[in-house]
């Protein structure tokens, strides 16, 4: 695999995603990590987007059609797909995402990530009642934070 050295790398946005606000539907808007999130989950989740491929800013048209193909791909593995968005702390960015329930385990945390990196993440987040885990795409590596800061 050939690497972009322009691209950032997870370490280099680390602090972005750690300092995110995540919210899910389920099927009311639910904040699941940051500020002021809920205690206690209905399940585990992956929250995962194509938003911003390699946390490269990309013009909303091209976002928007990344995240309707994600959506096509997710719901064709047999996926539960809940609209989800992560916004920055400071409320400077959001992405519009997709929250995918564990609970089934279809599809697994190994295949969703084989799908964030399709998509050009580097990371995508595993929520549960206790933990943020943000795990890389490529190698699965894993930062586990609380949950509710």
């Amino acid at each position: 695999m050939v690497t972009d050295p322009s691209a950032p790398s997870l370490d280099d946005v680390l602090e972005a995603y750690a300092a995110t606000d995540v919210d899910v539907w389920f099927p009311t808007r639910t904040r699941v990590a940051g500020s002021a999130a809920r205690r206690d989950l209905p399940t585990r989740v992956v929250v995962i987007t194509a938003w911003n491929p390699k946390s490269r800013p990309t013009d909303e048209a091209t976002n928007r059609q990344a995240n309707a193909d994600l959506a096509a791909v997710l719901l064709a593995m047999g996926a539960t797909v809940l609209p989800a968005r992560g916004t920055a702390a400071d409320g400077g960015w959001s992405e519009d995402s997709f929250a995918v329930p564990l609970d089934g385990g279809r599809p697994s945390l190994h295949t969703l990530l084989a799908v964030g990196r399709a998509f050009g993440q580097h990371a995508v987040y595993v929520i549960d009642d206790d933990h943020l885990d943000i795990v890389a795409c490529a190698g699965g590596s894993s930062h586990r934070l609380p949950r509710v800061r």
